[in-house]
């Protein structure tokens, strides 16, 4: 076989990480346009209900940010500002629970299908968190000389997130419902609860492997 010339790896380098990031964000993305495509949101042409979502999803955020610079008491020591940044995620978590629900009060009447709105809410709420949260880091990061698998599983994340937001949209439906009977309410609250939590107890397993 030819050998390998300086030229043909200044060639195949960027050929390589280019396919690298664009796996990457097909892995992140495609899921949320299959979503979309594959359910009754494209029977209803409800994209602006998603892209409606997502305006909420950054404004809520933009108010959480502001909020929590506002408050947040700054320290030094290592234990409490890791407990500091634990209770400011589940307070910023309760203020989603309120941009979801303004998300979903938002959608017009003429929409009668609950299917509809609480999928479009959390796929716009999924498809919103996700650009903000893991584009930028696939497109500095993924580009790079090197394979590196955390990219992947930044892909993998966000696959894991869209079911979960979905889920949480379903459940402040379901929350803001007064016909919901008094043996499912509680099951809800429940269910809110561990939707809430469940990204810290990801972070501190996370963590564990790390450490």
């Amino acid at each position: 076989s030819p050998p390998l010339h300086g030229g043909d790896l200044s060639t195949r380098i960027p050929t390589m990480t280019l396919f690298h990031f664009m796996n990457c964000v097909l892995l992140t993305f495609l899921p949320y346009v299959v979503v979309y495509k594959g359910t009754k949101l494209s029977e209803y042409s409800a994209i602006a209900i998603v892209l409606s979502s997502a305006a909420i999803y950054v404004a809520t955020q933009l108010v959480k940010v502001l909020l929590l610079a506002t408050f947040l008491p700054a320290t030094e020591d290592g234990v409490e500002m890791s407990v500091l940044q634990e209770g400011s995620r589940l307070v910023a978590g309760v203020g989603d629970l309120f941009g979801v629900r303004f998300a979903l009060a938002s959608v017009p009447r003429s929409i009668g299908d609950p299917d509809v709105i609480a999928l479009g809410v959390g796929l716009g709420w999924a498809a919103a968190e996700s650009s903000l949260e893991r584009f930028l880091p696939l497109w500095l990061g993924a580009r790079g000389l090197e394979f590196d698998w955390k990219y992947l599983q930044i892909a993998l994340e966000s696959n894991v997130n869209l079911p979960l937001f979905i889920s949480l949209a379903v459940l402040v439906w379901l929350y803001g419902r007064k016909k919901l009977g008094p043996r499912r309410r509680p099951l809800v609250h429940i269910l809110l609860a561990v939707v809430l939590l469940l990204p810290a107890l990801m972070r501190c397993v996370q963590g564990r492997q790390a450490g």
